[in-house]
């Protein structure tokens, strides 16, 4: 990967952290707990989840299935901007647009325009 690639690709990794914290600070006071709360049923320190939220550390993906299970959400709706266990399919076209776009900006720029014509002509056909 070129230099652009690996910035979009911290980018992207940056904007993911970012959208789990506050994923994780939604859920938190839609069940009304508190950090200290949370962090004790999670087995974590308070300080710990606080970073988390505010983005400034980066959880785990075992801390993120954790505190997934003890928010009682789908693991994938931390990744997101879905409400409940209810909105898996959103979740999971969210997680599938993050993950093209995490591939596509690594490709050189001819190979972009031409997945861009083909998903074009492949538009076309679906009509």
């Amino acid at each position: 990967i070129n230099k652009e690639g690996e910035l979009m690709s911290k980018n992207l990794e940056k904007e993911i952290y970012s959208v789990v914290g506050k994923r994780i600070r939604e859920e938190r006071k839609n069940k009304g707990l508190t950090q200290e709360e949370l962090a004790e049923k999670a087995d974590m320190n308070y300080k710990f989840l606080n970073r988390i939220e505010r983005n400034v550390s980066k959880p785990s993906l075992d801390m993120i299935i954790k505190l997934a299970e003890v928010l009682d959400v789908s693991f994938l709706s931390l990744f997101g901007n879905a409400k409940s266990k209810n909105n898996k399919s959103q979740n999971d076209k969210q997680l599938l647009a993050n993950k093209f776009n995490y591939l596509f900006s690594s490709l050189p720029s001819k190979w972009q325009q031409y997945i861009i014509k083909t998903i074009k002509e492949i538009k076309k056909i679906l009509k």
